[in-house]
């Protein structure tokens, strides 16, 4: 039989994984993490937890005490399947380690309490973390604010769509869903709009009885190839194009 002392660095280093696994401020340390810093991180959380349910533990054999009804899955598990012949600490032990272990999943539940704030704290904690990937923070502003993404590539083709998906580890291209895609004039780098991919996907959601399958639209761009992006709002396309035919110079003055 495993000794209770490997058990119990076992189940503090499991807990511990647990946790950082399912807490936003933990998740990508984690994920980032590799060999013996994994196990230092969910060993170090672990320990945090173990002393946490010290507390717990102390807590309920009062509420023990005051209703007269123990209950130990220690004394279950080690002493009644098990027949070991361990001392009562080392009973203790295990019920902590067990409580410790409850709480990786208890807490963060309780934190969250629903999947849309785990989701939302989880985004942001991605968005703002300084070893995301690159365009993580502009492909993030795009989710919040609901607007698509201008790309301009080095052939000075452009595609205006909404990243399909973002990736947690360092990646070589973008996933975009169009929106439209066209190119910019070669003189005056004027935006040109060419091909509405929007109305292709809305004629098709109204023509066909079957759901449309927006991955066979999604298109692959190499970062490499990226000159420049930004949040591009179709609503002030307009007032823009107003004002530099305002600001545009008169040819007697060149």
């Amino acid at each position: 039989m495993i000794k209770p002392s490997v058990l119990f660095v076992l189940i503090l280093c499991i807990a511990g994984y647990i946790f950082a696994q399912g807490f936003h401020k933990t998740h990508y340390q984690l994920k980032r993490s590799n060999g013996y810093h994994t196990f230092l991180i969910s060993a170090a959380i672990g320990l945090f937890l173990f002393a946490v349910a010290i507390f717990v533990y102390m807590f309920g054999m009062v509420i023990a005490e005051w209703v007269d009804w123990r209950i130990s899955i220690g004394s279950y598990v080690l002493l009644d399947v098990f027949q070991s012949d361990i001392s009562a600490s080392e009973v203790v032990l295990f019920d902590v380690s067990i409580i410790a272990l409850l709480l990786s999943w208890i807490l963060p539940w309780g934190f969250y309490r629903t999947k849309e704030r785990k989701f939302s704290e989880f985004m942001y904690e991605f968005a703002k973390d300084a070893e995301s990937p690159e365009f993580t923070q502009l492909l993030f502003q795009s989710h919040m604010h609901g607007l698509p993404i201008l790309f301009t590539m080095s052939d000075r083709k452009i595609y205006i769509g909404y990243s399909y998906k973002i990736n947690a580890k360092n990646f070589n291209v973008i996933n975009i869903l169009p929106y439209f895609s066209g190119y910019r004039d070669k003189d005056t780098l004027n935006l040109h709009k060419i091909t509405p991919y929007h109305s292709v996907i809305e004629d098709l959601e109204n023509s066909s009885e079957n759901e449309v399958d927006f991955e066979t639209f999604t298109i692959a761009l190499p970062l490499r190839e990226i000159v420049h992006a930004h949040l591009h709002d179709f609503r002030y396309e307009g007032h823009f194009k107003e004002k530099e035919e305002e600001h545009k110079t008169p040819d007697y003055y060149l």
